[in-house]
């Protein structure tokens, strides 16, 4: 079947409910536009299987602008246009999203490698009360700094419990505070 519709054709049948004639344009749709989508795709970075997604959401949505009276087009050159801008726009969104899901992963794989490190942290703390100099230094970090530190090291507290004693939020959130704590009490004990 290599029926080919024009682009009022198109509108007209998939505003019907004509479930035969449907099929066979969308059959028609995905043999016109499947390819020149894929390639945009392929031009852009992505692979097969992005193509595949992409192409799919495209479809969707323009059967959606079609059945809401969105669209129309007045030859296949402009339904082509459409189409790689639809694609485009979902590309372009997809792209962010990876990005930020990328940035989020290395977030919390860079804090995860740096709680694996508290040994460290927590024999700068002993060494430096075994100066007496911790009191001067706790001072100059400041809460809720100095509370949450105290907490977790000379308490012994579990960073749920501190989550629940200081009212922090989750877990996840006063372990990323517990770090910045950290860097900052570094910060202090490498001054001058």
């Amino acid at each position: 079947m290599n029926q080919r519709y024009s682009p009022s054709d198109v509108v007209d049948i998939l505003r019907s409910n004509n479930h035969t004639e449907i099929n066979n344009v969308t059959v028609f749709l995905y043999r016109s536009f499947k390819p020149i989508i894929a390639s945009h795709i392929f031009k852009q970075g992505g692979n097969y299987d992005d193509a595949k997604d992409i192409f799919q959401e495209v479809i969707i949505i323009f059967f959606r602008q079609v059945r809401h009276l969105k669209f129309e087009a007045k030859s296949l050159k402009e339904m082509e246009g459409y189409f790689i801008q639809i694609a485009n726009n979902k590309w372009l969104k997809k792209k962010e999203a990876d990005g930020r899901r990328f940035r989020r992963e290395q977030e919390y794989l860079t804090q995860k490698n740096v709680y694996t490190q508290e040994p460290i942290s927590s024999a700068i703390i002993e060494n430096e009360e075994e100066n007496s100099f911790l009191p001067n230094i706790l001072e100059r970090l400041g809460e809720p700094c100095r509370s949450i530190l105290m907490a977790y090291y000379g308490e012994d507290l579990s960073i749920k419990d501190i989550a629940l004693r200081f009212n922090l939020g989750n877990p996840d959130a006063v372990k990323v505070r517990k770090f910045r704590c950290l860097e900052k009490l570094k910060t202090l004990l490498l001054k001058p």
